[in-house]
């Protein structure tokens, strides 16, 4: 699924696996069994980059689906911020949900952060609800591969 920022910027992200894809144990399975590794791939003001890494758990990439989906209704989300378990990709609303047009900062860390880069790093986009709504189909479209265990 492919984010589109502002001026001609874009992250790519696509779900690779489960981190541990034959690990099912229901102790441990709503975090071990449930962690999705995802690349993603930065076109951005600050550098292109790719990264590849585990950086969420299956109810934090619903989460974020559901952040999308009432923003594209214009419902308050629950926080005009989602920050993940595992903080890589993080998610400001930086206007009012009611807006017509919505203002998203996505911004990267540790391991999805442009390598060498110090600064914080990051992406804009400026989505309407019909933009917001396809956000969020195409997150859950990457999600049904890879459903909580």
């Amino acid at each position: 699924m492919i984010f589109k920022g502002i001026n001609n910027q874009s992250i790519e992200l696509n779900i690779i696996n489960y981190q541990f894809p034959d690990y099912i144990d229901e102790l441990y399975a709503q975090f071990d069994s449930n962690w999705l590794i995802v690349n993603i791939k930065v076109l951005s003001n600050f550098g292109i980059w790719e990264a590849t890494e585990p950086a969420f758990l299956t109810r934090d990439f619903q989460q974020m689906i559901n952040w999308f989906d009432n923003l594209s209704i214009n419902n308050e989300p629950n926080t005009p911020e989602l920050i993940f378990t595992e903080p890589l990709f993080l998610l400001f609303l930086e206007n009012s949900h009611n807006d017509m047009i919505k203002k998203i900062r996505i911004q990267f860390e540790v391991e999805f952060k442009l390598e060498g880069y110090d600064q914080v790093c990051f992406i804009e986009i400026h989505a309407n609800n019909e933009e917001l709504s396809r956000i969020s189909n195409e997150l859950r479209k990457e999600l049904s591969k890879f459903p909580a265990r």
